[in-house]
Order: structure tokens, then sequence, then C-alpha cells
């Protein structure tokens, strides 16, 4: 075991570093390695929020996201986002709106095939900040998950543009006094990358 770690991190260094003995580790371009932007926007939907064999119904939102990536190869990339997501509460009488803020750490792997049009999956852990017009106790932070499935488009040389479904759980929260259950969320979105 203890020759086991440094020969995964050994190898996992020779496949992201710019001198791999592969054939054609000289013709990597800006989007095969290196870092990037990305910017994205769209619709939300939220499961109605659940609390003591309750719930409140919530109504469709929007949600946007930013941050920075590095590529590590063609096929493996990370990335680090903010998520905005807002949402209405149309049936509670302890809130009415509710904003989450989450900061997400994920890995993605493209499916390379020879085409402009680039299939990806991708898996996220970080940390969400629900914000509500609660009058007391008005905000909570929880652990958070998301998955990811999208396909991007190779519109130039450093610029991607793309489309993808999200899948969002934050866990068990407290607002207004009030324990709400896990929250899952679908998100519908279209955004851009730009590589420099």
């Amino acid at each position: 075991m203890k020759q086991f770690f440094p020969r995964v991190l050994i190898a996992l260094a020779f496949t992201a570093s710019p001198f791999s003995p592969d054939a054609h580790s000289s013709e990597l371009g800006k989007k095969d390695q290196g870092i990037y932007a990305t910017l994205g926007a769209g619709y939300l939907h939220t499961q109605n929020l659940s609390f003591s064999n309750s719930f409140f119904d919530v109504d469709p939102g929007f949600s946007f996201d930013s941050g920075f990536g590095y590529r590590f190869n063609p096929n493996l990339r990370a990335e680090v986002t903010y998520l905005t997501s807002k949402y209405v509460i149309s049936s509670s009488n302890l809130f009415d709106d509710i904003i989450s803020n989450s900061v997400f750490l994920s890995g993605y792997y493209d499916i390379i095939y020879e085409s402009k049009l680039t299939p990806y999956i991708g898996l996220g852990v970080g940390s969400t900040t629900v914000d509500s017009d609660a009058t007391t106790d008005d905000n909570d932070t929880a652990l958070s998950y998301q998955g990811k499935a999208g396909l991007a488009f190779d519109a130039s040389e450093k610029v991607d543009v793309f489309g993808e479904v999200a899948y969002q759980l934050i866990r068990a929260t407290n607002i207004a006094n009030t324990d709400i259950e896990d929250t899952f969320s679908w998100r519908g979105q279209l955004g851009i990358r730009f590589f420099f």
C-alpha cells in the first residue's frame, strides 16, 4: 500500500504532463491542455421543499454559474465554479424567495470523437449557502453535490459553446427555525468556455 499511492501520483503526473512521450504531445492545442474560463445560465426546476411531513411548493427559477477550469489532457479536466440559483416559494408563510450560492469542485470526462461535437459527463462536490427572506434565521450552509451531462461544440480555436443538464443535491438545512430535508433540483444550461 505504501508503494501504491506514489505510483498513482507518478502515473497521474505523467499523464497530465505536457512532456508525456505520447507522439502527439507536441501537437496539443489550447483546448487540449491548459486553463479556461466558463460561464453558463439557464432554467432551474426544484422539487417541493419538504419538512415535518409537509412541504412548500417551489416555482421554476433560473441559475447562473461561472468559474475557471484546467484541462489535463483531451479527456480529463477539472473546474472550480460559483453557482447562483434563485427560486420562489409559492405556498409558504415563512419565506417567499430563496437564493442558493454554491462553490463546487468538479471533475469531467470528455468523450472525444472526430467531430466538432464533444459529449461529456461530470461530478462535483461543494458547499451551498441558502439565503431566504425570512425575518429570523434566514440562512444556512450545507454540503452539496452535482452531476452533469452535456454536449460541447467547437466554435473556434479558443471558444466552445455548450448545453448541459445538471442534477444538484443540497443536504438538509434549517431556515426560519424549520428543518428542511435534502433538496433536489435540475438545471438546464447554455454556456461558453474560453481557453487561454
